[in-house]
């Protein structure tokens, strides 16, 4: 230097904010992972496909345990139903906050279970990803099925019926035919 004298150039960072945030990201993230296990319905957060993060109820009703952050989300699902995942996902990015679909997944060997989820987009870990919430719907299914069998042979042998027959709800007004009437 000129005046003779030693300089130091000191550059001090304080890192004290800096991993005060990380512990709290930390905890958010063991807080996020418990709640998300406690839940009672299936959830996963998805990323790429890839399952980052699913609970027991949702490795219940896929009928796998070990799930993991290898494992493509769509091989649980029937492979018919795979564009429902991708429309799902397109409504996601053209700004829609929550996406509803039903699909149906593989829960065992040739075991199939009717599904309701729900899409939304969820910060993980800084990440955008993609929190799907199912629920269980295969008996209502079943029974809607069952419901239209007994409608159409219902309505099959009123039809076919030789003698006139007139339906009624319960105040007395006609409701439906048959074509002797």
């Amino acid at each position: 230097s000129e005046t003779g004298l030693p300089q130091l150039l000191l550059v001090c960072n304080n890192t004290t904010n800096r991993k005060q945030n990380e512990r709290l990201l930390e905890e958010s993230e063991r807080l996020n992972r418990r709640l998300i296990q406690e839940l009672p319905v299936p959830v996963a957060i998805i990323q790429d496909e890839k399952a980052i993060l699913v609970n027991d109820a949702f490795e219940d009703l896929v009928g796998r345990k070990g799930i993991t952050e290898d494992t493509n989300i769509t091989s649980v699902v029937v492979e018919e139903d795979h564009p429902k995942l991708a429309d799902a996902h397109e409504k996601l990015l053209r700004g829609s906050d929550k996406v509803d679909y039903a699909i149906r997944v593989k829960s065992g060997p040739g075991n199939i279970k009717h599904v309701s989820a729900r899409d939304s987009f969820f910060n993980y870990k800084n990440h955008l990803v993609t929190l799907t919430v199912m629920n269980d719907v295969t008996d209502r299914v079943l029974i809607e099925r069952k419901n239209k069998e007994i409608e159409e042979r219902t309505r099959h042998i009123i039809d076919s019926a030789l003698d006139a027959i007139i339906l009624t709800d319960l105040l007395g007004n006609i409701v439906d035919w048959n074509k002797q009437a």
